[in-house]
């Protein structure tokens, strides 16, 4: 959950000068203060939410390793592409464990419109 978009985007929006364009550290005390949702319950046995999000990082973590010792260019690509769409899972996970709408979504990926944007023309 840590490295989903989400959380990212939550702690830029709250601890980090919007406006530096050069790398702001993470504070240990503003990482305290991140809204973590418990994905243990009170046996101390992971929800389904949880499982399906330990699956999915357990899937990276293979994937990751795997395009490292890739062989070819071929191999690697489709590696990377399988990485991009479990880091997508992985994101749509996070979003439905903290109830987001649509339009949350939007904003956090950075697809929403904002007031000021001129509508495309076609």
């Amino acid at each position: 959950m840590l490295c989903s978009k989400l959380v990212t985007w939550y702690h830029r929006q709250r601890f980090l000068d919007l406006n530096k364009t050069t790398f702001q550290k993470i504070l240990i005390q503003d990482a305290r203060q991140l809204p973590i949702i418990h994905i243990i319950d009170s046996l101390g046995k992971l929800t389904v939410s949880g499982a399906k999000l330990a699956e999915k990082t357990d899937r990276m973590i293979s994937l990751v390793a795997a395009a490292r010792d890739a062989k070819s260019e071929t191999e690697r690509a489709a590696l990377q592409n399988a990485i991009r769409k479990t880091d997508r899972d992985i994101d749509k996970l996070v979003y439905e464990l903290y109830g987001l709408t649509p339009e949350e979504i939007a904003l956090v990926e950075g697809t929403a419109e904002t007031p000021d944007t001129e509508p495309a023309e076609a």
